[in-house]
Parts: structure tokens; C-alpha cells; sequence
């Protein structure tokens, strides 16, 4: 009797062992699997030469993983916060702007008045320049800028605008996206309703007896027109601003214009 109660005894102990036994097992094996995963795997490529020739070999060994601790996952979440209330106000100054020229519908600059119109994501400026033959009006015709008349003003023009009945332009060759193409096809077309001919030519240089304008277009430190000679100007662009620029003489062709027609139009009513 004695030896079964003690076989029985060892029996019912057994199975807590057991238990304690696979407990312990399942506690390896998380620490195990966690220490895997705070380690990752680097590996090299070496290029040896050995009695069997020249051939790559490649070495791996674990290192631990960098974990953010409190102090720079706060820094992090700080700098996230900064970037989307500074991206929050750019949306937000943007759409203010854009509501902002709709409502006051148009700019002024130097007696000018250009219409604003919008296209989509674009903001034009759009001037109208009526056309006469001879005293008689018979057209207009509408220029769209890029940039506000208002801004491309503060432009520097040193110097009087000349104008003659030929144009050369010498210019680099911008590319800026898109930009010195549509800039420079733009900035022609003043002259070209005015009945000037433009041509482009990369060696003209000033004509002393200013039998022609020239247009000459670079990169510059800053942006600036300069005249040179009686019809000769340095147009300086800086970091590929070079609708700017552009836009800036045609706000001074315009000019020009502009007072050429009010003569007409003078001189109409003072025949009436």
C-alpha cells in the first residue's frame, strides 16, 4: 500500500514539472525571438586573390538594431508637427492669395491696367492694346503675363527705352523649364504689333549709330535692365527668373504704346 501511495505521489508531481518545464521553454524562445529582432543583418562583399584565383567572398554578421528612445521620438514628432503647420499656412496663404486677386480683379502699374484672369492653378495678368490704322481703331489686342505687373516693376530699369523699326536679340539659351522659351516669344510680340521687325542673333553686339535696338539677355546676379547706348540694354536674370525680366521691357514697350494711342486718340477728339 505504502509503495503505491508513493507511486502515485510521484505521479501527480510529474505533470507540474512538465508544465513548469515548457513554460520555461516558451520564455527561451520569446527572448530568443526578440533578440532576433532587435538585431539585423549586415553583410559584405570582399574581392581576395588565393591559389584558386581571383573570386568574391561575402561575410555577414548580425548587429543591434538603433532604437529612438523617448527624448528623440519627441523630437521627431516635434519636427513633424513644425512641417505640417508650416505646410498648413503655405496651403492656406496660397488659397487667400488666389481669393485675393479674384476678388480685386485687376492690377495697376505706371498708368497700366492689367486684367486679372485666372486659368485653372494659373494666375495671367492680361493687358489689351487697342490698334489703330492710322487714326482709325480697329482691333485689340490682348498680352498675357505671368507675373504681376505690380512685383515685375520693382525691377530696376535703368535707362530710357529707345525703340527703332529693327530688333536684334542675343541671348543665352534658357531653358528653365519651359520658361525662356515662353519668355522669349513673348517678349517679341510688343514689337511685332508695333510693326518692328526682331530677329535673334547671338553675335550682335551695341550699334554706336543706333541703327537698330538691342536686346542682350544673360545670367546675372540680380535682376536688372540697363541701358548701354542710345538703343542697347543689358537684361540680367538671375537664377532662371527670366519671365520676369522679359515681362519687365514689355511693361515698358507697353508704356510707349499706351502713350502712342492716347496721342491718337488726342489728336481724334481734337478734331471732332
Amino acid at each position: 500500500m505504502e509503495e503505491d501511495e508513493k507511486k502515485t505521489d510521484i505521479k501527480n508531481e510529474n505533470p507540474q514539472k512538465d508544465d513548469d518545464k515548457k513554460e520555461e521553454e516558451k520564455t527561451d524562445i520569446k527572448n530568443e525571438l526578440k533578440k532576433s529582432q532587435d538585431k539585423e543583418e549586415v553583410c559584405e562583399t570582399f574581392e581576395i586573390s588565393d591559389e584558386s584565383g581571383e573570386h568574391e567572398i561575402t561575410t555577414c554578421n548580425s548587429v543591434p538594431k538603433k532604437h529612438a528612445n523617448k527624448k528623440q521620438v519627441r523630437a521627431q514628432n516635434t519636427i513633424l508637427r513644425n512641417i505640417l503647420i508650416v505646410l498648413g499656412l503655405v496651403i492656406v496663404a496660397f488659397i487667400a492669395w488666389m481669393i485675393f486677386l479674384n476678388f480685386i480683379g485687376s492690377v495697376k502699374y505706371n498708368d497700366l491696367s492689367f486684367e486679372v484672369v485666372s486659368e485653372g492653378n494659373i494666375i495671367f495678368y492680361k493687358y489689351t492694346l487697342p490698334l489703330y490704322n492710322g487714326d482709325t481703331h480697329y482691333a485689340d489686342y490682348n498680352f498675357f503675363l505671368r507675373k504681376n505687373p505690380y512685383k515685375t516693376g520693382e525691377i530696376p530699369f535703368k535707362g530710357d527705352l529707345n525703340i527703332r523699326n529693327f530688333v536684334a536679340v542675343n541671348t543665352t539659351n534658357f531653358q528653365c523649364e519651359g520658361d525662356g522659351i515662353i519668355a522669349m516669344a513673348n517678349m517679341i510680340k510688343p514689337f511685332e504689333v508695333a510693326g518692328i521687325k526682331v530677329v535673334q542673333d547671338p553675335n550682335a553686339t551695341c550699334d554706336e549709330e543706333s541703327r537698330y535696338m538691342l536686346l542682350h539677355i544673360f545670367p546675372g546676379e540680380k535682376n536688372k535692365i540697363v541701358q548701354t547706348g542710345e538703343a542697347c540694354y543689358e537684361m540680367a536674370v538671375k537664377d532662371c527668373d527670366v519671365l520676369a525680366v522679359t515681362e519687365r521691357m514689355m511693361i515698358e514697350m507697353f508704356t510707349i504704346l499706351e502713350k502712342a494711342n492716347k496721342d491718337i486718340e488726342n489728336d481724334n477728339v481734337n478734331v471732332l
